[in-house]
């Protein structure tokens, strides 16, 4: 997959997702600094399948036999594995992430993969979106190592590997060369035969000529060696899109003016009347997004007593709210989002909302 991919690395993903669930059902684990380990139970017994930080920093390792575990570390403390519950939230954190880009996939049982191409800009630049992201999935809890690289294995690997941050331009080749060969995603058996020759470095591939490495190594660490420096492309099958009530526009030229700007906000709630109709629904939530020209956004979020889909009625609401907050276009306002965040089932037929009826 080509384009620009941000690939986001959760390591103690399993294990920050059942500490969320624990604090929310009311339960007891572990405190934070004691090790903590997940067991997964297979034809070859008790074996760990995750690690908290401290666990790892003792010498646990996902793989090893919970035997093996206790000898080295007698006071690790064990769950056993949620595989199903760890999966799907994983998918539904996938889903999350779509306010940053619409094309998002799992990756592995510890990552997401989204696809940013031509939508870094709506947060003003790479940078900026990195940082977002970054800052939401602390506030979840999640620990997590962001990468932005040309092409899907490329942020893989530097996520994994390289610490994570943004790769571009001439310098992302001589730095992803200089990554181990584990970075190349390959199966096991292809990568122990290269470490096992001496390979240590993917710039050491990379200087062979392709047919003496293809004769010698096969078709896979070509493939992979091609994909991570731009020569092919990773495959990438992004998650189906669930039903989605937002709309959006793109103004021709930067728009400044308060009428103007409710005048489009009107457009995108009579296309967003359309959608909640078709599938009885009202909005609960809904959060507008205004894009200025400088890269600056502004958000506003509106929250309703009970659910509503009324263009009239959610105009009159926004109306409120801009009164209060006055929205400020700076150079002009170049793109409008509207999404209702959080809809409710609503007959066919809604009253006209009487009196002003908002939560904030």
């Amino acid at each position: 997959m080509g384009g620009r991919c941000l690939s986001l690395w959760l390591p103690v993903f399993a294990i920050e997702r059942m500490r969320r669930t624990a604090r929310r059902r009311g339960e007891t684990l572990p405190a934070a600094g004691l090790p903590l380990a997940l067991i997964a139970t297979g034809k070859n017994g008790e074996r760990i399948r995750a690690v908290d930080a401290t666990a790892r920093r003792r010498g646990i390792r996902p793989g090893m036999g919970l035997a093996d575990a206790r000898a080295i570390l007698p006071e690790l403390r064990c769950r056993p594995a949620e595989p199903e519950a760890d999966a799907a939230a994983l998918e539904a954190l996938a889903h999350w992430c779509r306010r940053y880009a619409p094309r998002v996939a799992v990756d592995g049982e510890d990552g997401i993969l989204l696809d940013i191409t031509g939508c870094a800009h709506l947060f003003g630049g790479e940078a900026r979106l990195l940082e977002d992201l970054r800052r939401r999935l602390a506030g979840l809890g999640y620990t997590a190592v962001a990468a932005v690289a040309d092409g899907a294995l490329a942020a893989w690997a530097w996520a994994r590997f390289g610490g994570g941050g943004i790769l571009a331009g001439p310098p992302a080749r001589a730095a992803l060369e200089a990554l181990p060969v584990a970075a190349l995603r390959l199966s096991p058996e292809p990568r122990r035969r290269l470490e096992r020759l001496g390979f240590r470095r993917i710039g050491e591939l990379a200087r062979l000529p392709r047919a003496s490495l293809l004769l010698r190594f096969g078709e896979e660490p070509v493939r992979r060696l091609d994909a991570l420096l731009g020569a092919g492309e990773d495959p990438f099958t992004p998650l189906p899109e669930p039903e989605t009530f937002a709309a959006r526009l793109l103004f021709a030229e930067p728009v400044t003016r308060r009428r103007a700007l409710e005048a489009a906000l009107g457009r995108l709630l009579g296309d967003l009347h359309r959608r909640l109709e078709r599938a009885e629904r009202g909005a609960r939530e809904l959060r507008l997004r205004l894009l200025r020209l400088d890269g600056a956004a502004r958000e506003i979020l509106l929250r309703t007593g009970r659910p509503l889909r009324e263009p009239g009625d959610l105009l009159h609401l926004f109306r409120l709210r801009f009164e209060r907050e006055r929205p400020d276009p700076g150079f002009g306002c170049e793109l409008m989002l509207l999404e209702a965040t959080r809809t409710e089932p609503l007959a066919p037929r809604q009253a006209s909302l009487a009196p002003a009826e908002t939560e904030g």
